[in-house]
């Protein structure tokens, strides 16, 4: 961030040989869309996670007609990959942990009040660049999908500024089990889902006879969603409370009885404000 902030070094644009600016549709005609993939904590080379790599498989598979691209560093400003650094690589040989560590400390600079405007607008242009090579056309009016998993999220709503600005384009949010700290400005973005995974997982829970079953509270409607929050909310936030307010309060009950455990923590929200019924 010193670095990128000082003008010191130039982000790095050039993909390595072999590696695609966009898979897809061709670009010889306007795609229905272009999706740029922000990966999670993961992330550490220009090429797929393995994860990543089969999300994208399925995307392009499914929707033919997109043009999809996974090479974002979002955790680096200078688009410089982790993995791929001397020092870095000699650790990972050692001290695998070390590169997720990095990656978590990257979403907290993101985060933080401090950096967040220039992390925001070093990242928003890395992703604008690799649209450009990957044949967008700014003012085009060709939708731009930001799908983002986990950490990916913080960085994709902090990026929605600078892309706008730079490629005036329709902007959509996707985030898949994604977590971000609330203070990104969304209002450049068409659309923005939460994906959480709520249903499907619910049914697994149930075969399962987890605990957390038999307390969660049920849903609160639009209105008093408002008043909770003293306002207009945003419709994914009215979704949420719509399919459940939380967890109910029973004495005896520890904190794994409330918990969804499938893959990462689920922490049940809850509007204090509400009354459980």
């Amino acid at each position: 961030m010193l670095a990128y902030g000082a003008g010191w070094r130039a982000p790095a644009t050039e993909l390595p040989k072999g590696v695609p600016y966009a898979r897809g549709a061709a670009p010889d005609s306007p795609p229905a869309a272009y999706l740029v993939y922000l990966d999670g904590i993961g992330k550490r080379r220009v090429r797929d996670s393995r994860d990543g790599g089969q999300l994208v498989k399925a995307l392009l598979a499914g929707a033919p007609e997109l043009r999809v691209l996974g090479q974002v560093q979002p955790y680096s400003p200078l688009a410089d990959p982790l993995a791929e650094r001397p020092v870095w690589a000699w650790l990972r040989r050692r001290v695998g942990l070390l590169l997720f560590l990095h990656n978590v400390m990257q979403i907290f600079v993101a985060a933080d009040h401090r950096y967040r405007r220039l992390y925001n607008r070093a990242v928003g242009r890395q992703i604008a660049t690799q649209l450009r090579l990957a044949g967008y056309e700014p003012d085009s009016g060709v939708p731009v999908v930001l799908l983002s998993y986990s950490g990916g999220a913080q960085v994709a709503g902090g990026a929605v500024g600078e892309l706008h600005a730079q490629l005036r384009s329709p902007l959509l949010l996707i985030t898949l089990g994604g977590f971000h700290n609330g203070a990104n400005d969304f209002t450049r973005a068409e659309h923005h889902m939460l994906i959480r995974w709520i249903e499907r997982p619910w049914q697994e829970v149930e075969i399962l006879n987890r605990p957390v079953v038999g307390f969660r509270g049920p849903g609160v409607s639009a209105s008093e969603v408002e008043v909770a929050f003293e306002g207009p909310v945003p419709e994914d936030a009215v979704a949420w409370f719509g399919w459940s307010n939380g967890v109910e309060y029973h004495p005896g009950r520890i904190q794994d009885d409330a918990a969804l455990v499938l893959g990462e923590f689920f922490v049940p929200l809850l509007l204090p404000a509400l009354p459980m019924s």
